[in-house]
């Protein structure tokens, strides 16, 4: 059962047990993702999910990624239209380990001018991996000009860097 509450500070906490888990999953859902962007500023969510990893005011990227490897878990963050997150799966002995990363990830951000052209270089690369693949180069749409099984697909507009 999915238990859901709003803590005093206005932060929305979700929850499910699973009894035979001994591992965790946390992890921030947060409410801005593509769609939400005005087109002078597109790609900013994402761009931003990038600079949170890398680093905080304490902790390197690379320490960070040291001490999740350290206790077996993993990490990572993603970007949709509605929403990004971040998240840590570990075993649950780590709990507050994985709790104490992605606080600081999220609300200790180091945000070093020196990593704004880096991360701006791996999403460029990131953009152009994807053109490279034609099923991210397509949508489901309704009309039906172009159908294979039943379904119409349409060729989205490719941003060329």
């Amino acid at each position: 059962m999915i238990r859901t509450e709003t803590l005093p500070s206005g932060l929305a906490v979700a929850t499910e047990r699973m009894e035979d888990a001994r591992s965790v999953c946390i992890g921030f859902w947060v409410g801005t993702g593509s769609r939400d962007e005005e087109e002078s500023r597109a790609g900013s969510s994402h761009f931003l999910e990038h600079l949170l990893f890398k680093g905080t005011a304490d902790r390197s990227a690379s320490a960070i990624a040291e001490a999740v490897d350290e206790v077996g878990g993993d990490f990572n963050a993603f970007t949709t239209k509605e929403y990004t997150s971040f998240y840590i799966r570990l075993l649950a002995e780590h709990l507050s380990l994985g709790l104490d990363i992605l606080s600081d990830i999220m609300w200790r951000p180091a945000l070093r001018p020196a990593d704004l052209d880096a991360e701006r270089q791996v999403i460029l690369d990131e953009i152009l991996m994807h053109a490279d693949e034609p099923s991210d180069e397509a949508r489901p749409c309704s009309s039906p000009t172009t159908r294979w099984g039943g379904r119409c697909w349409a060729a989205t507009t490719r941003w060329e860097p």
